[in-house]
């Protein structure tokens, strides 16, 4: 795939999706960003049309406990196919339990993406499937 067709979404334009997207954009790929501020709100069906999607959102505990509701929100709004980053603080087992409810969103080449803190590290390493 080349560089110029490719088109990255970010959901979430707050401190790590913000970020991303400056980071990703300098680098000459074309950006689609949502989040429910302006400018970035009219973007929400645009996501659809993204190959990779990174997901910046807020993850509260609450009393009820661990909330991922907003990521699981987030990831409908992607496209079958559609590689998914989330970068939402999530605990584990979450992300194999969206896997499972939006089982459009896995291809036969399934990869684990290590994406580390935008603060700290920039850079995004792929685990080919086993």
């Amino acid at each position: 795939m080349s560089q110029e067709k490719l088109l990255i979404g970010f959901i979430g334009q707050g401190f790590v999706g913000k970020s991303i997207a400056d980071d990703v954009e300098s680098r000459g790929f074309e950006v689609i960003r949502y989040s429910l501020e302006e400018p970035y709100v009219q973007n929400k069906d645009r996501i659809k049309t993204c190959s990779v999607v990174f997901i910046c959102l807020p993850t509260p505990t609450t009393p009820k406990g661990f909330d991922d509701s907003i990521v699981r929100s987030a990831t409908a709004l992607t496209k079958p196919g559609a590689t998914v980053v989330i970068k939402s603080t999530i605990v584990p087992g979450t992300t194999l339990s969206i896997l499972a409810d939006f089982p459009d969103l896995t291809a036969d080449d399934i990869r684990a993406c290590l994406s580390f803190a935008a603060d700290r590290e920039r850079r995004l390493r792929v685990i080919p499937a086993a």
